[in-house]
């Protein structure tokens, strides 16, 4: 990039003089200040786990029981350590920079099979504090503007990224872990989503550096998670989420209900309740033939006997659902088979499926939360989270603030809106964010004649879009748009994505041949559905015409305010001005 072009994009200076406008205020930032950093640098060491490939999950367990074997190699140290390839000291390891191979052995969650592991320990780099401590302009380690401006937000990386594995050290230990957010099942107030599913709470940490030092972000995040239910009580809220009318009894006869089921219930973990030791597995399939169905061989091949048979002759149990299927779990080539009611679904599994509109809907409204309500919210996090008190935190001398950053701020006097034909004497103020022009006219409006439609809603009739249509019309003639009551084209059904296109290229051909160009598609959208970014992309970038789509259920319950919204969006769309800023509150940047 050139010297000239950087310098055309540079946005405008702070004002050396302090602000004057508005109402001063006192904000709350949802930052903590990190108090204490460690005194010396930090020891980075490459951890290799074999055999590789397991989950990060099982790595922890591996080097936690590598710790607890308290091998004098390891110098009674406390490391921490980030469940793939990293581990961080706060002195070196006495076996220095030579790379050493440990032996573990572990007996993993829900097995009774004691397995070894190779653990090896590789020393990397010393993480250094010195340049962090320059970068932030410490009082201690304070540097000139010229030498500081040398520093790059990368050179500081790698400590960054070590301080961060030490804060997350503690709550990784205590909380479900999902990207950068822990969790934990709530205690009461339980947002059910149905299907089997629930919201849960949680929060994000984050280390950032400040211009007023290092800052601790957290916030609070929500995600859904499975219920751990009884694998038949999840079956009933997902049969009763979708409708699916069955008596689970007689078992699953509809190979539909069968394919809803089984892609409800494949992948998830479920702990088999009947043993008598605890065993978890993952779902792979559900069986084509009900339980009491499914034969296998026992007695050294010497009898067959059904998967329901087998548990009332081994473990003394009558199924309640011998007609239901069964999960298949582990290894595929195993076979291995339990009926539903003998299993649960594990507790902590997050939900990774793309969720349905309205259940997306129902988790935002359940999860907004007032500032007030979002700030008390936050700290009770921090309290639980209890960083301070972490032994990692110890180890390396690191200690946060438990209050939020304060920072000055002002509420701007909010501009007066100019409208269509407007003086100053009658502008809008805007009241609390909003304003009301009903009664007056946009500023610079457009002629809508020559526009299609393209109906997908079969809920909405042909009469309820001309009714709709028609209050369109009022509603336009109220802001000063001229729009014609009837489209020129008007496709009545669902048609294919191929087919929308090429009618739309074969309308917008015609109409330029008449000398009369539609200027603007509309789509009336039975929800939400790809045919959306279809449509869109295919206006805004072959044709180059604008576009508008409205939900179905909209166009039946339509009203007045609806419709002038509408009207906002389309007059801006097609070139028109719906309201200017009063000429004399316009800052001179503009």
């Amino acid at each position: 990039m050139s010297d000239n072009l950087q310098q055309s994009l540079r946005p405008p200076s702070r004002p050396a003089a302090p602000a004057t406008c508005g109402k001063r205020i006192r904000l709350y930032a949802n930052h903590f200040h990190v108090e204490k950093l460690p005194s010396n640098d930090i020891h980075h060491y490459d951890v290799t786990i074999s055999p590789e490939k397991i989950p990060k999950k099982l790595n922890k367990a591996i080097i936690a029981a590598l710790l607890s074997t308290g091998d004098q190699r390891l110098g009674g140290q406390r490391p921490v350590y980030d469940g793939t390839a990293n581990m961080y000291c706060s002195r070196p390891f006495p076996f220095d920079r030579e790379k050493v191979v440990f032996e573990v052995t572990l007996v993993e969650e829900g097995s009774i099979v004691e397995k070894r592991y190779q653990v090896a320990l590789k020393w990397v780099s010393r993480v250094s504090m010195t340049i962090l401590k320059q970068f932030l302009g410490s009082p201690a380690e304070r540097m000139s503007r010229q030498q500081q401006s040398m520093i790059a937000v990368e050179d500081i990386q790698p400590t960054i990224q070590a301080l961060d594995v030490i804060l997350r050290y503690g709550p990784a230990s205590r909380y479900i872990a999902v990207g950068r957010s822990f969790f934990s099942p709530p205690d009461s107030q339980i947002l059910d989503l149905g299907g089997g599913m629930a919201v849960w709470r949680g929060f994000h940490l984050s280390m950032r550096p400040s211009m007023w030092g290092l800052q601790l972000n957290i916030d609070v995040s929500s995600t859904a998670f499975y219920k751990g239910l009884p694998v038949i009580d999840f079956v009933k809220e997902v049969m009763k989420d979708r409708n699916m009318r069955f008596a689970l009894e007689s078992g699953i006869k509809n190979d539909r209900d069968r394919m809803v089921i089984k892609r409800e219930l494949k992948g998830l973990k479920v702990e088999v309740t009947h043993l008598s030791y605890s065993k978890t597995t993952r779902v792979i399939d559900l069986s084509s033939k009900p339980a009491n169905q499914i034969f296998f061989k026992v007695d050294d091949d010497q009898r067959e006997i059904s998967v329901a048979d087998y548990m009332k002759e081994a473990y003394n149990i009558v199924l309640k659902y011998p007609s239901l299927p069964c999960l298949q779990v582990g290894a595929k080539e195993k076979k291995t088979f339990y009926p539903f009611e003998l299993c649960k679904v594990a507790s902590g599994q997050r939900v990774t499926k793309k969720l349905g509109d309205r259940v997306a809907a129902q988790m935002i409204k359940g999860t907004a939360q007032a500032a007030p309500d979002r700030k008390a919210t936050v700290m009770e996090k921090l309290r639980q989270a209890n960083l301070n008190g972490s032994d990692a935190m110890k180890e390396f001398g690191i200690s946060v603030n438990q209050e939020m950053v304060k920072v000055g701020g002002r509420v701007l006097d909010a501009p007066k809106i100019r409208h269509g034909g407007a003086t100053a004497r009658d502008s809008i103020v805007p009241r609390n964010g909003v304003w009301d022009y009903r009664g007056k006219k946009l500023r610079s409006t457009v002629q809508l004649k020559t526009w299609v439609l393209f109906n997908f809603d079969t809920r909405v009739t042909g009469e309820q879009l001309s009714t709709f249509f028609k209050l369109m019309v009022v509603c336009a003639a109220d802001d000063g748009i001229v729009l014609s009551p009837s489209p020129a084209k008007f496709n009545d059904r669902p048609i294919s994505q191929g087919e929308m296109e090429k009618r739309m290229h074969d309308w917008y051909a015609e109409s330029v041949a008449a000398n009369n160009p539609i200027q603007m598609f509309f789509l009336v959208l039975p929800g939400r559905t790809p045919l959306y970014g279809s449509f869109k992309r295919h206006c805004d970038v072959e044709l180059g015409i604008p576009s508008q789509c409205i939900q179905g259920s909209n166009v039946l319950r339509a009203t007045r305010q609806l419709c002038h919204n509408l009207l906002l969006k389309m007059n801006a769309k097609l070139g028109g001005i719906n309201f200017v800023i009063e000429p004399d509150m316009k800052h001179p940047f503009f």
